[in-house]
């Protein structure tokens, strides 16, 4: 056995190695671009290994610097971030602005069917003040370290200027506490250099001057290395970088907003001086992209209040802040439901119509799964992924349609909500082993009392869907590809907290982190059954996490069968390790002890508005009594691919319990001796196990 496992070791061994291939090609101009792309874009290693594998796919070889799409579109995509004529080609322009001095936050890759100018990641949700409306950070230096010729107090000045600035236009307030301070603060600032453990090393003098992450990390780095001043009317060095300048940049990136290809933006990822605080104005691209998440600033002023960046920077560094008044809110008591736009027509991206979207198609590139998103975002008409028509129902015949869509599936492995407040939702929908994105955005904020459980008609022009499942054909998007999920094959169940995701899979569970640019780096697995103690189902169905505020703690669910198991986690302070903590007479208990909903075999376990829902099929309904009692449809609900609602749909809890493998649709009722023979089953298989 020793011996068995030693070889399978080294054939993993081997299996890892040739996953993560060297680029090279014999175009320099090329490599400079490579190296570039691996620093400041999203998804770089698909590049790196659609250049080095997409021939092990049944498809021809691609130069890197010529035919791959991936690199064409990152190269199209940094030229329009930067302003540049989007050649396609690697021209000395486009090589001269590489050389720029950036911030070192990754640049996303951008749709051309997304809407507006600025980007937003997310936001400080768990620091609204319920009563004033503000989000209230806490800050802090987690160090004096400082570059040659900058004081500790010229810092400490350039980051309550910098944090003011944006202040003065949003409901953000930051507050500074000691750096000795015994608890954490929710924003840290630190000069750091080279390789500073976050995974992302500046590189000396030139190139990266600084990064941060977003909401609610709150790290932000400045590189030790550049040669740094703070800017006064009275002195202005071009040889050096303004620490403001720098640092108002930064704060975006803390506060939630991405780099944008508005040149103008100050989130325009390029370094330009911005002037003093006196002379600096805040660009409409920012206030846009701050008021969306934060909503419309609110009648109050930074230095009428108790705690903020400004009240600081006017009473300890004397700047004087000009009062400007602030328009009040226009109150809304009801929202006038706007007619909901037309679908735009479905065209390829300008710039690749009419040679590369053939070309690619003729190369068979459209269905090869690392090429799936580009091929959806650039060449959707050729590729053949324009909008199936809308059905008046699910029921409808969709012989017409040529090609089933996501719409189509009767049940899915698992969904994880990725975001749920009030201005939107999103979630990664999965079945075997391909999955696809579910977005969608509030369009105005006083739409928020609407809800995605109303029907269509109901909330026509109040929604956004940025995902259009009836373009989705099933299978295009892969679970395991690099820069996703690329140790799971196949989601049984998922969940999300923070920046963390897990997805359970047979008897493994697999961890996730989410970092800047929106990459995913795998953590760890581990057997389900060995790091949650007293878990002895053959796999878990279902799973949900809730978060205590308050307690910092959280607490994790485990559904399978008819029961559920729960933990709380918590770390080894002295080795660091994850661990679960069974939860007294949580174990192996049926599932109605939960919120008080039985339940058995569920699918999936996901949160809309905060509220837990059971799905089975595509039938989910709350998953807590404190909710009505009511049954909808996900295809129509969350995707709205059918024009008309579902009714009469049956609720799969209580006394009619469903049972049977994922993939059974709720309108299937399984009958008492059938329920009672695969409990019993499963009842035997577990006692010859143990």
């Amino acid at each position: 056995m020793e011996y068995i496992l030693r070889i399978l070791l080294i054939i993993e061994a081997a299996l890892v190695c040739y996953s993560t291939p060297t680029i090279s090609t014999e175009n320099p101009d090329a490599e400079r671009a490579l190296k570039y792309f691996n620093a400041y874009t999203a998804g770089f290693s698909n590049v790196a290994n659609a250049a080095a594998g997409v021939g092990t796919n049944g498809v021809d070889d691609i130069e890197l610097n010529n035919d791959n799409p991936l690199f064409k579109e990152m190269l199209v995509n940094f030229q329009d971030m930067a302003n540049l004529e989007p050649t396609g080609t690697v021209d000395k322009e486009t090589l001269e602005k590489m050389e720029e001095s950036r911030c070192g936050v990754q640049d996303p890759q951008s749709d051309p069917n997304a809407p507006g100018r600025y980007e937003v990641q997310s936001r400080w949700w768990s620091k609204k003040n319920q009563k004033t409306g503000l989000y209230v950070m806490t800050y802090k230096f987690s160090k004096r370290d400082t570059p040659k010729d900058v004081k500790f107090y010229s810092l400490r000045k350039a980051v309550a200027l910098a944090m003011c600035s944006w202040e003065l236009i949003s409901n953000v307030r930051f507050r500074h506490i000691s750096n000795n301070a015994k608890r954490n603060a929710d924003v840290v600032i630190s000069y750091e250099k080279r390789n500073h453990g976050d995974g992302y090393s500046f590189d000396g003098r030139g190139g990266t001057l600084g990064h941060a992450f977003y909401p609610e990390d709150g790290r932000v780095h400045l590189d030790l290395d550049e040669l740094w001043y703070l800017a006064t009317p009275k002195k202005e060095d071009r040889r050096k970088k303004d620490i403001y300048t720098a640092a108002l940049h930064e704060f975006g990136h803390t506060i939630g907003l991405l780099h944008s290809k508005d040149r103008g933006a100050l989130m325009a990822p390029f370094y330009r001086y911005r002037g003093t605080f006196g002379t600096f104005d805040m660009p409409n691209d920012e206030i846009a992209g701050v008021e969306d998440m934060y909503g419309k600033r609110i009648n109050s002023h930074p230095l009428d209040e108790r705690f903020s960046a400004c009240r600081e920077a006017k009473r300890k560094y004397k700047v004087n802040i000009t009062r400007t008044a602030v328009e009040p809110t226009e109150e809304t008591e009801t929202a006038v439901l706007e007619t909901l736009e037309p679908e735009k027509p479905c065209e390829d991206d300008p710039f690749h119509a009419k040679t590369h979207c053939p070309a690619w198609k003729a190369r068979k590139l459209c269905q090869v799964d690392i090429f799936a998103e580009t091929m959806h975002r650039r060449c959707k008409k050729t590729c053949g992924f324009c909008p199936a028509r809308k059905r008046a129902d699910k029921f409808t015949s969709a012989d017409d349609l040529g090609v089933a869509t996501i719409c189509d599936i009767n049940s899915f492995d698992s969904i994880m909500t990725t975001y749920d407040q009030e201005d939107g939702f999103s979630a990664l929908v999965f079945k075997e082993d391909y999955y696809f994105k579910l977005e969608v955005a509030l369009l105005k904020e006083k739409y928020q009392t609407h809800s995605l459980l109303n029907s269509t008609e109901e909330i026509s022009g109040v929604y956004r869907f940025d995902t259009n499942p009836r373009t989705i054909i099933p299978g295009l998007f892969k679970i395991k590809t690099p820069n996703f999920l690329y140790k799971t094959s196949k989601a049984d169940a998922s969940v999300m907290v923070g920046d963390r995701y897990f997805t359970f899979e047979g008897d493994q569970m697999h961890i996730y982190k989410k970092e800047i640019g929106g990459v995913m780096n795998f953590d760890t697995t581990y057997i389900v059954s060995e790091i949650f103690s007293g878990f002895d189902a053959l796999k878990v169905d279902a799973a949900h996490a809730e978060v205590n505020q308050e307690e910092d703690t959280v607490t994790f669910t485990l559904f399978s069968g008819c029961e559920m198991w729960q933990y709380k986690e918590y770390r080894d302070k002295g080795r660091g390790n994850l661990l679960f903590s069974p939860v007294h007479d949580k174990s192996g208990v049926n599932i109605v002890e939960w919120k008080g909903v039985a339940a058995c075999y569920v699918d999936s376990v996901f949160e809309y508005r905060g509220v837990p829902y059971f799905l089975k099929g595509n039938t989910f309904w709350p998953a807590t009594i404190s909710e009505p009692e009511v049954t909808r449809d996900i295809t129509y609900n969350f995707f709205r691919c059918w024009e008309n609602e579902p009714l009469n749909i049956d609720i799969p809890s209580k006394g009619d319990l469903k049972s049977g493998e994922n993939g059974v649709t709720g309108q299937h009722v399984a009958s008492t001796f059938s329920i009672l023979f695969v409990i019993a089953i499963n009842q035997l298989i577990t006692k010859i196990l143990l």
